[in-house]
């Protein structure tokens, strides 16, 4: 019917998983500085940095997305909204 090549044509696309709209992330212990910014990391990089491997200290580490100016601590985060 009305449509239906459309349809069938946008559901046949491949998704591309590398995409430049993923998220990206930095991270700081001096909010002040940008001396010691880390990153860019993707959102499942940094899940696994806090949660598995514990390497950041969440009452001294502030992040922000790539291309933001604020930053927050990363107890206000919750990365699981950033995921695909």
């Amino acid at each position: 019917m009305y449509g239906d090549s459309d349809i069938s044509s946008s559901i046949n696309k491949p998704t591309d998983t590398n995409s430049s709209s993923k998220v990206l992330w930095e991270y700081t212990t001096n909010v002040n500085s940008i001396e010691n910014l880390q990153g860019p990391f993707t959102t499942e990089q940094m899940i696994r940095l806090i949660n598995t491997e514990g390497k950041l200290d969440k009452n001294k580490v502030s992040c922000r997305r790539v291309g933001t100016e604020q930053f927050y601590s990363i107890k206000r985060i919750d990365f699981d909204l950033y995921l695909d």
